[in-house]
């Protein structure tokens, strides 16, 4: 693995405790003032070389918790021209502050990004009662190529201007579901990469609902093993 961006810091680590539900669901706490990831700076962060990076992802609280946030926004604005930008936003309103400004800021890096990844639990959250394609095609507009939006064991469903997309998911015996969402999404980045698409001139491959749909079924895969071992894999 290659470590040329890590920076050492003395500051700890973040601390996160998952409990877990009867239905495998996870309700989270984090303990994150003082912690080594939100003390970003944005000169450590140079522009991505396409030739070195196939792609920049970024989300959850460091994408909106300051002062981290405003650097990785910063960062995913530079990137944007030279690779792909993905964002999950893995939404835990518990710390990041009231739906409102979340949804907000949400849509604000939508339109950064090239592809994102989103839970129809986190829509839920931010767009209460509002059905999960009207959000993902009004996404669709403020830019990004691809919307893939996770069901739980519904499965998963992308949304491309030219073509909506949808995956079932395997059937697991459950352990828990943490984890599930960031293993889909290194599925699905890891697929399209793998198979070339994950590059600013290829990105009409994505418009092809055959392409598509093979990344949304290894990502399926991917997200249905880690439901079968505890905690995070």
């Amino acid at each position: 693995m290659r470590r040329d961006w890590l920076q050492r810091t003395d500051l700890p680590s973040t601390l996160g405790l998952a409990v877990v539900n009867g239905d495998g669901t996870a309700r989270y706490d984090y303990w994150t003032t003082g912690t080594a990831d939100f003390a970003w700076e944005g000169r450590a962060l140079p522009k991505p070389d396409p030739a070195a990076v196939d792609l920049v992802h970024f989300g959850s609280l460091a994408a909106y918790l300051e002062p981290s946030a405003r650097a990785i926004e910063h960062w995913v604005t530079r990137a944007r021209g030279s690779v792909p930008v993905t964002f999950d936003p893995n939404l835990r309103l518990g710390v990041m502050g009231e739906a409102a400004k979340v949804r907000e800021r949400t849509e604000r890096l939508v339109g950064l990004s090239t592809l994102v990844r989103v839970s129809e639990r986190d829509l839920a959250q931010i767009y209460p009662g509002t059905p999960v394609d009207r959000v993902a095609r009004e996404w669709l507009g403020a830019g990004p190529e691809l919307v893939v939006v996770t069901l739980g064991d519904a499965g998963s469903v992308a949304f491309h201007r030219n073509h909506t997309t949808e995956a079932t998911a395997p059937p697991v015996d459950l352990v828990d579901a943490i984890g599930a969402g960031d293993a889909y999404t290194s599925g699905l980045l890891g697929w399209l990469t793998s198979a070339g698409w994950m590059r600013l001139d290829r990105l009409a491959s994505w418009g092809n609902s055959t392409v598509v749909a093979a990344a949304l079924r290894y990502a399926s895969q991917i997200a249905a093993h880690a439901c079968t071992v505890p905690g995070a894999p």
